[in-house]
């Protein structure tokens, strides 16, 4: 017994040992075969797991996806027909796993229609799925653009052209038709941040223009030294000249001098009839009779001075100014006054030293130098009473813009760097101007510059109509008044008129509803004996408005806006 449980036991170890060595050789020749085949999905991809990726080919219902973020390439079928297109980003649950076969369900939230049209836009335009160009397409379905291969092309091109534009902006430019170039981009994102009033503008050239003068007046570089001006000897005005040969001058005189006489020209409306300002010249030879009578109240002549000379009137002048008495003032008429310095300076060729220092020394007072402002600002800003005077808005555009055209050929001639600054405020002007022409092509918008008793007020008129042809008054009316007020603040009022009935409403801030609703009731009564009926609330703003982008933002063409070329010229 002993025995057999012995061999037993023995042949039982033997079997093990066997048994080892055949698993440890047949695991060796495993190792040395060629690997087998993996499946073309990763075995962490089982049933109810999300997958997310690119999908490079679709056939039918099979398709390829390219997994985020291993990168790895699977195949696998869809369970329906679904609006997938190659390039598109999505996400799938799998919804079914035999063997390595897999059946995806479409997930993705970013599969709407829009989000379908876009992939399927830049496919059919060979265009990559990039983040820039699906935020493209989504700007131009959201604007109801074409997404075809030439719009998306051209918008690409804008985009790179103008890498630091907001491609909402360059999107509706390009909608709207708007010239798109360095100068239009700055002046639509001005529209857009408020920061585009003319007013502003204006009011700084303004002020520019006499501080540049006397800058060159007061400039080492300009110094006039009136002893060595003269090459000749010096020659005393009297009343009794008859004429003189001119003295010669400095470049520097002559060119301050000529600059100060073509501001004056321009203060008067380009009147200059090209009259010979001699110191003999009798005043009735340049003045109009209206003006003699002016000149007659203001100096307190007894007698209408037209036997007077220039030299005459010259030194009536001097003695007031030596008097100090300030001659300026003196003469309420802006163009009368203008016209007068401008025949001292015209005459200042053939005056002698002595005169030609009073002459410098009154170009050189505050007073001048308020009057020019003034006298510009005037020009350049529009009253209330212009607002209802039939023209008087065109008239006042087409000055400015010939205004503007005089001093940028003035300031292109003029050697002095002082008026650089000239030079960059009538740019600027310039390009608001030709955009307010631009956006002219879609609706009816001007800017308009007011002036206040005591204060400057910026307005904006937008006129809309449902119909295209010229705007009939029988028909009802709707425009907007925008208005920046000193004391009211941002004021917005919105108005409809028919056949003498209009409706108003006021958009404005909480702490001036109160002012409005005050006095509502007086401009009621007001437009009542003019024959209208106006009825009239209030509203409180929530945020400024953006005009500009508002009435761009729609379908000009097709929907409200009233279509009118408004030549801020003519």
């Amino acid at each position: 017994m002993e025995i057999n449980d012995s061999g037993r036991l023995k042949h039982q170890r033997l079997h093990k040992i066997v048994a080892s060595e055949y698993e440890s050789s047949l695991a060796k020749a495993q190792d040395i075969k060629p690997p087998r085949q993996e499946p073309n999905i990763s075995p962490s991809i089982n049933e109810d797991n999300i997958i997310k990726g690119e999908i490079i080919d679709l056939r039918l219902h099979d398709v390829k996806i390219r997994l985020e973020p291993s990168g790895q390439v699977i195949t696998a079928k869809v369970s329906a027909k679904l609006p997938l297109s190659i390039g598109q980003l999505a996400n799938f649950i799998v919804s079914d796993k035999t063997g390595d076969q897999i059946t995806l369900k479409l997930i993705s939230s970013d599969t709407t229609p829009i989000n379908d049209l876009v992939y399927k836009a830049l496919y059919s335009a060979g265009l990559a799925t990039s983040d820039k160009n699906l935020n493209l397409v989504q700007e131009l379905l959201k604007y109801n653009m074409p997404v075809d291969k030439k719009t998306l092309m051209s918008l690409i091109k804008l985009t790179s052209t103008y890498p630091d534009t907001d491609i909402t902006t360059l999107t509706l430019m390009y909608k709207n038709n708007l010239p798109i170039n360095t100068s239009s981009v700055a002046q639509f994102e001005s529209y857009q941040q408020g920061t585009h009033q003319i007013l502003n503008e204006l009011n700084s050239l303004a002020d520019i223009i006499p501080n540049t003068i006397f800058d060159i007046q007061k400039s080492d570089d300009n110094t006039i030294d009136l002893t060595n001006a003269y090459k000749s000897e010096e020659v005393v005005i009297s009343s009794n000249d008859k004429c003189h040969s001119p003295h010669l001058v400095s470049a520097d005189t002559d060119n301050l001098l000529s600059l100060h006489k073509e501001i004056l020209n321009i203060i008067r409306d380009g009147e200059n009839r090209q009259i010979e300002y001699i110191t003999n010249r009798e005043l009735k030879h340049i003045f109009t009779e209206n003006e003699l009578i002016q000149l007659q109240d203001a100096l307190n002549l007894t007698y209408l001075p037209d036997s007077m000379t220039l030299t005459e009137l010259y030194h009536h002048v001097s003695n007031l100014y030596n008097k100090g008495n300030d001659f300026i003032s003196i003469i309420n008429n802006i163009k009368l006054t203008a016209h007068v310095f401008e025949a001292f300076i015209g005459m200042s060729y053939y005056m002698a030293k002595s005169d030609k220092e009073i002459l410098f020394d009154l170009l050189n007072t505050n007073s001048y130098e308020d009057f020019i402002y003034d006298s510009l600002h005037n020009r350049w800003t529009l009253s209330p009473k212009d607002l209802v005077t039939s023209n008087k808005v065109t008239e006042y555009f087409r000055r400015l813009e010939n205004d503007l055209e005089s001093l940028q050929e003035l300031s292109t001639n003029s050697k002095s760097s002082d008026i650089s600054s000239v030079k960059s405020s009538l740019n600027k002007l310039q390009e608001n101007l030709q955009f307010m022409r631009d956006l002219n092509n879609l609706f009816l918008y001007v800017q308009l510059p007011i002036r206040l008793l005591g204060q400057d007020a910026h307005g904006e008129l937008y006129v809309f109509s449902k119909k295209k042809q010229a705007l009939d008054l029988t028909e009802q009316i709707s425009l907007l008044l925008h208005l920046d007020m000193a004391n009211l603040g941002p004021l917005d009022i919105h108005m409809t008129m028919k056949d003498r009935y209009v409706q108003a409403v006021f958009y404005l801030e909480k702490e001036s509803e109160h002012i409005i609703k005050e006095h509502i009731n007086q401009l009621i009564n007001l437009l009542s004996l003019k024959g209208y009926t106006l009825q009239a609330k209030t509203e409180v703003s929530r945020g400024k408005p953006d005009f500009i982008t508002d009435i761009l933002e729609q379908d000009v063409k097709e929907h409200m806006v009233y279509r009118h070329s408004f030549d801020i010229r003519a």
